[in-house]
Protein backbone atom coordinates (compact mmCIF):
# COMPACT_ATOMS: atom_id res chain seq x y z
CA UNK A 1 0.00 0.00 0.00
CA UNK A 2 3.16 2.39 0.89
CA UNK A 3 4.41 1.85 -2.46
CA UNK A 4 1.00 2.22 -4.13
CA UNK A 5 0.76 6.07 -2.49
CA UNK A 6 4.64 6.84 -3.13
CA UNK A 7 3.87 6.02 -7.04
CA UNK A 8 0.72 8.23 -6.76
CA UNK A 9 2.37 10.86 -5.69
CA UNK A 10 5.08 10.99 -7.61
CA UNK A 11 2.85 10.88 -10.62
CA UNK A 12 0.98 14.13 -9.30
CA UNK A 13 4.22 15.27 -8.16
CA UNK A 14 4.91 14.85 -12.13
CA UNK A 15 1.98 16.83 -13.47
CA UNK A 16 2.76 19.89 -11.26
CA UNK A 17 6.08 19.56 -12.92
CA UNK A 18 5.22 19.03 -16.84
CA UNK A 19 2.14 21.49 -16.24
CA UNK A 20 4.93 23.47 -14.83
CA UNK A 21 7.21 23.26 -18.06
CA UNK A 22 4.56 23.33 -20.11
CA UNK A 23 3.45 27.11 -18.79
CA UNK A 24 6.73 28.34 -19.00
CA UNK A 25 7.12 27.18 -22.55
CA UNK A 26 4.04 29.03 -22.98
CA UNK A 27 5.14 32.06 -21.91
CA UNK A 28 8.61 31.83 -23.35
CA UNK A 29 7.25 31.24 -26.79
CA UNK A 30 6.16 34.54 -27.63
CA UNK A 31 9.61 35.56 -26.24
CA UNK A 32 11.69 33.16 -28.66
CA UNK A 33 9.39 34.20 -31.88
CA UNK A 34 10.16 38.45 -31.06
CA UNK A 35 14.01 37.57 -30.37
CA UNK A 36 14.29 35.27 -33.78
CA UNK A 37 12.39 38.43 -35.70
CA UNK A 38 15.17 40.26 -34.37
CA UNK A 39 17.79 37.82 -35.18
CA UNK A 40 16.24 38.22 -38.91
CA UNK A 41 16.37 41.63 -38.97
CA UNK A 42 19.38 41.57 -37.41
CA UNK A 43 20.50 39.62 -40.15
CA UNK A 44 18.96 41.26 -43.42
CA UNK A 45 20.46 44.53 -42.19
CA UNK A 46 24.19 43.30 -42.06
CA UNK A 47 23.44 40.99 -44.83
CA UNK A 48 22.35 44.50 -46.66
CA UNK A 49 25.42 46.52 -45.54
CA UNK A 50 27.02 47.41 -48.52
CA UNK A 51 30.25 47.67 -46.70
CA UNK A 52 29.99 44.37 -45.00
CA UNK A 53 28.42 42.08 -47.28
CA UNK A 54 31.29 43.05 -50.03
CA UNK A 55 34.26 43.18 -47.46
CA UNK A 56 33.08 39.55 -46.51
CA UNK A 57 32.50 38.68 -50.37
CA UNK A 58 35.91 40.07 -50.55
CA UNK A 59 37.90 37.95 -47.89
CA UNK A 60 35.94 34.85 -49.42
CA UNK A 61 37.44 34.97 -52.61
CA UNK A 62 40.34 35.50 -51.50
CA UNK A 63 40.74 32.86 -49.14
CA UNK A 64 39.27 30.32 -51.96
CA UNK A 65 41.74 31.49 -54.35
CA UNK A 66 44.13 31.11 -51.75
CA UNK A 67 43.57 27.70 -51.03
CA UNK A 68 42.94 26.75 -54.38
CA UNK A 69 46.07 28.01 -56.08
CA UNK A 70 49.55 27.11 -55.05
CA UNK A 71 51.56 30.22 -55.83
CA UNK A 72 48.96 32.59 -53.99
CA UNK A 73 48.66 33.20 -50.41
CA UNK A 74 46.34 34.61 -48.51
CA UNK A 75 47.32 37.84 -46.06
CA UNK A 76 45.95 36.15 -42.93
CA UNK A 77 47.01 38.89 -40.91
CA UNK A 78 45.65 41.64 -42.72
CA UNK A 79 42.27 39.78 -43.26
CA UNK A 80 41.61 39.63 -39.78
CA UNK A 81 42.42 43.01 -39.05
CA UNK A 82 40.10 43.61 -41.60
CA UNK A 83 37.31 41.36 -40.42
CA UNK A 84 37.64 43.30 -36.99
CA UNK A 85 37.22 46.32 -38.75
CA UNK A 86 33.70 44.75 -40.19
CA UNK A 87 32.71 43.60 -36.95
CA UNK A 88 33.40 46.78 -35.61
CA UNK A 89 31.09 48.70 -38.16
CA UNK A 90 28.46 46.36 -37.01
CA UNK A 91 28.79 47.04 -33.21
CA UNK A 92 28.96 50.87 -34.14
CA UNK A 93 25.49 50.80 -35.80
CA UNK A 94 23.71 48.99 -32.73
CA UNK A 95 24.32 45.42 -33.06
CA UNK A 96 25.18 43.34 -29.90
CA UNK A 97 28.12 40.79 -30.05
CA UNK A 98 25.85 38.19 -29.99
CA UNK A 99 24.00 39.16 -32.81
CA UNK A 100 26.76 39.52 -34.71
CA UNK A 101 28.09 35.94 -34.26
CA UNK A 102 24.22 35.14 -34.44
CA UNK A 103 24.41 36.69 -38.23
CA UNK A 104 28.17 34.85 -38.84
CA UNK A 105 27.05 31.67 -37.53
CA UNK A 106 23.89 31.12 -38.92
CA UNK A 107 23.16 28.35 -41.33
CA UNK A 108 20.95 30.04 -43.93
CA UNK A 109 23.43 32.76 -43.96
CA UNK A 110 26.65 30.76 -44.77
CA UNK A 111 24.25 29.09 -47.64
CA UNK A 112 23.35 32.04 -49.19
CA UNK A 113 27.21 33.32 -48.71
CA UNK A 114 28.56 30.01 -50.52
CA UNK A 115 25.88 30.72 -53.54
CA UNK A 116 26.72 34.30 -53.54
CA UNK A 117 30.84 33.63 -53.67
CA UNK A 118 30.12 30.51 -56.02
CA UNK A 119 28.10 32.87 -58.61
CA UNK A 120 31.18 35.45 -58.54
CA UNK A 121 33.68 32.86 -59.82
CA UNK A 122 30.99 31.41 -61.62
CA UNK A 123 30.66 34.84 -63.69
CA UNK A 124 34.69 34.80 -64.65
CA UNK A 125 34.50 31.57 -65.54
CA UNK A 126 35.90 29.80 -62.87
CA UNK A 127 34.62 26.87 -61.22
CA UNK A 128 34.90 23.98 -58.62
CA UNK A 129 35.97 21.69 -61.01
CA UNK A 130 38.16 24.12 -62.67
CA UNK A 131 42.02 23.43 -62.35
CA UNK A 132 44.49 25.25 -60.37
CA UNK A 133 45.54 27.46 -62.89
CA UNK A 134 42.06 28.74 -63.23
CA UNK A 135 42.14 30.11 -59.85
CA UNK A 136 46.00 31.22 -60.32
CA UNK A 137 45.23 33.76 -62.98
CA UNK A 138 42.41 35.07 -61.23
CA UNK A 139 44.47 35.44 -58.23
CA UNK A 140 47.02 37.64 -59.86
CA UNK A 141 44.45 39.77 -61.94
CA UNK A 142 43.03 40.09 -58.60
CA UNK A 143 46.16 41.12 -56.89
CA UNK A 144 47.06 43.51 -60.23
CA UNK A 145 44.10 45.58 -60.31
CA UNK A 146 44.50 45.81 -56.58
CA UNK A 147 40.85 44.77 -56.09
CA UNK A 148 39.64 44.16 -52.24
CA UNK A 149 40.58 40.76 -52.85
CA UNK A 150 43.21 41.10 -54.26
CA UNK A 151 44.96 42.87 -51.03
CA UNK A 152 44.13 40.27 -49.11
CA UNK A 153 46.12 38.12 -51.74
CA UNK A 154 49.87 38.09 -52.71
CA UNK A 155 52.04 35.92 -54.83
CA UNK A 156 54.71 33.62 -53.56
CA UNK A 157 58.01 35.16 -54.45
CA UNK A 158 59.84 33.06 -57.23
CA UNK A 159 56.27 31.65 -58.39
CA UNK A 160 54.38 31.96 -61.71
CA UNK A 161 52.73 31.10 -64.07
CA UNK A 162 55.94 29.03 -65.88
CA UNK A 163 56.47 27.17 -62.14
CA UNK A 164 51.83 25.99 -62.13
CA UNK A 165 52.30 24.98 -65.98
CA UNK A 166 55.07 21.93 -64.76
Amino acid sequence: MRGLRFKTAFVRGMGKVVALGLGVALCAAPLLAAASDRQAQVNAALRADPEISSGLLALAIARVISDRCPTIDGRELQGRFFLFDLYRRARTQGFRAAEIEAFVNDRAEKARFREEVRAWFAARGVTEDSPAAAFCALGREEIETRTLAGRFLVERAGSGAAELAE
